[in-house]
């Protein structure tokens, strides 16, 4: 049985916050099922019960009419209450993202991968409406992934996100995927070069073009490559800003009377602009080595026919010159972000503070850079040692 109802509004100016109507209507002697049948005020109406088909509810009906509450009633009796379906969810979410001008290819990419999988899932399933999803089927759905875990969990935030949409919609009451459970964080930690493998790697990117079984881009500009690897290892650049790096823009600042190069670089992933000190040395091989074109130094011109994007890019980097190369070098595990990883934990090691190395990393919280570099922070490791000396006289 279906009971339409008012739920009597709080007034927020008042100190403590009362309620608009209760306290006149419980000064006349009214009872509680009085109240709550009230017409008189202008609160919202709401609905509770099960409905014939033994489904429950208990949410606003939108209105203040009682008019058109009994007639949103009738509709549910009848088995009349609008269901929107999952395709239709989704579609709006995706389109909801890039109308607040989320990157299209993350949008593609990252939220649009969700959603095609659990499109597919429940449409294998015989889901139709999203108001069948609860945690027990997504539940379901997630024993089905075969992901690492970091993206494992990735996926489950993204999934909270797309059904908070959907409650923020009014298209369900509670979010369902707020019940799923995340794995465990096993992601390896931080991992920096160590000297000597710093060293094999800037060596062996000197003869890397003396290899004739390595091809693509890099290895027919390997000059430009090598350049590359100093970005990475001197600015703590992503690798996707690393190839909008423009050698143009070193400008040389006078620091106490020392020139220094510096590069002012935008950072994509916070939107922040970061200013990096650059060793001479550096400088100059950076500024020095060939361009791929004229208009960008880092990514090839479209005449080529290969992905000018930044982000793809990197990826062909990665597998066709950072890979052998460490092969080359006898170093594992090259990958980009290991060169970002050694620029913050040399720092970090000679001393300099944790606020100093966020800035250069362009982390908009201090966090995030205690996250994946506190244990390196010298001072903390030199104050631990101090602490269990003492104990010893």
């Amino acid at each position: 049985m279906l009971n339409i109802y008012r739920r009597h509004l709080e007034d927020t100016k008042a100190n403590p916050p009362v309620l608009r109507c209760l306290g006149k209507l419980k000064a006349r002697g009214m009872s509680a099922a009085e109240i709550g049948a009230y017409r008189r005020c202008s609160c919202p109406l709401w609905i509770m019960g099960t409905d014939p088909r033994g489904e429950y509810h208990r949410r606003s009906l939108g209105t203040n009419s009682w008019a058109t509450a009994e007639s949103e009633k009738q509709r549910i009796e009848a088995g009349e209450v609008d269901r929107v379906e999952i395709g239709v969810a989704l579609d709006a979410w995706l389109a909801a993202l890039r109308s607040a001008k989320r990157g299209e290819r993350t949008v593609k990419q990252v939220h649009g991968a969700m959603a095609n999988s659990l499109h597919q899932w429940c449409s294998d399933a015989g889901y139709t409406h999203l108001d069948k999803l609860d945690t027990d089927v997504l539940d379901r759905w997630v024993n089905g992934w075969k992901y690492a875990s970091t993206t494992h969990r990735s996926r489950i935030d993204l999934t909270r996100s797309f059904f908070k949409f959907c409650v923020r919609r009014k298209w369900l009451k509670d979010n369902p995927a707020s019940g799923l459970l995340k794995p465990k964080n096993d992601q390896e930690p931080t991992l920096p070069f160590t000297q000597d493998e710093e060293d094999r790697l800037f060596s062996a990117a000197l003869r890397f073009h003396e290899r004739p079984h390595f091809d693509g881009v890099w290895a027919k500009h390997p000059e430009t490559a090598r350049a590359m690897l100093y970005i990475l290892r001197w600015t703590g650049l992503r690798a996707s800003d690393a190839f909008a790096f423009e050698p143009r823009r070193i400008t040389t600042q006078i620091v106490d009377g020392t020139p220094v190069n510096a590069y002012a670089t935008h950072q994509a992933k916070t939107g922040d602009w970061v200013f990096c000190p650059i060793p001479p040395n550096v400088a100059e091989i950076i500024k020095s080595a060939p361009r791929l074109c004229d208009a960008t130094a880092f990514l090839p011109p479209e005449a080529w026919g290969v992905a000018t994007d930044a982000r793809s890019v990197s990826n062909g980097f990665y597998t066709t010159y950072l890979g052998p190369l460490g092969i080359l070098a006898g170093v594992s595990r090259v990958h980009a972000h290991r060169f970002r990883d050694t620029f913050a934990v040399r720092l970090l090691a000679a001393g300099k503070p944790l606020e100093l190395v966020q800035t250069l990393l362009g982390h908009k919280s201090i966090l995030t850079t205690q996250k994946h570099y506190a244990p390196w922070v010298k001072s903390r490791q030199d104050a631990l040692i101090r602490d269990v000396a003492s104990m010893w006289r």
